[in-house]
């Protein structure tokens, strides 16, 4: 998701052990062809994972990935999302989107070609324990399921889960998918995403740090 003219935030799974990292802005096809001209690729500067990262329960799933040293002066269609506030609403029942390119069933080949949209209900806390049972209260993560119990699938890992929100109907960034169940796709469990309200002062932290 991008944040701000230099930087996007992603889940950390996405960036470690990466020795390069590409971001591609303002296009919504996942193959860049010479048809596609309004596509901006750079190469990361750097990226920073959130101390704490576990790669067994995901806590602190998160990173900042810098991809440029001086802002990028962005086209129209391409907007920052907005980073929630640590007292905003938990948004518990209510509708969200989330985007991705991620397999458009488990077993299949490849991920979609164009980038997809899904509405998603977020979770109340018990049931999001119950389909992961290490997902502990106050550790920065819930759980979200599309209405007819779809949801975004395997490769959608790093997805943004946004909501319109204020008088100019701007995009917040609630959360990013961060892990779920292997047969997601065909049994409809629902995906568990890092929850930006925990995460948000650290990121704000990363963008402001002298040199970014």
């Amino acid at each position: 998701a991008l944040v701000d003219e230099k930087h996007v935030v992603t889940v950390a799974q996405c960036v470690v052990g990466s020795s390069s990292v590409e971001v591609h802005l303002g296009s919504n096809c996942l193959l860049a062809d010479e048809s596609d001209k309004f596509r901006y690729v750079f190469t990361a500067v750097e990226f920073t994972v959130r101390d704490g990262y576990d790669t067994e329960t995901f806590v602190n799933d998160v990173a900042v990935v810098r991809f440029t040293d001086e802002a990028v002066r962005l086209p129209p269609w391409v907007k920052p999302v907005r980073l929630p506030e640590v007292d905003e609403d938990q948004y518990v029942g209510q509708e969200v989107v989330t985007s991705g390119y991620g397999l458009m069933d488990y077993g299949t080949d490849g991920a979609a070609d164009g980038l997809q949209y899904m509405r998603l209900v977020v979770l109340e806390q018990e049931a999001c324990q119950a389909e992961f049972d290490f997902v502990m209260p106050d550790t920065g993560r819930f759980c979200a399921q599309e209405a007819d119990h779809e949801r975004n699938c395997v490769s959608d890992v790093g997805s943004p889960l946004v909501r319109k929100e204020g008088r100019l109907q701007e995009y917040v960034l609630l959360g990013l998918t961060s892990f779920g169940q292997k047969f997601a796709c065909s049994q409809g469990n629902p995906g568990a995403l890092q929850e930006m309200r925990e995460h948000a002062t650290w990121v704000r932290e990363v963008l402001s740090m002298e040199g970014n």
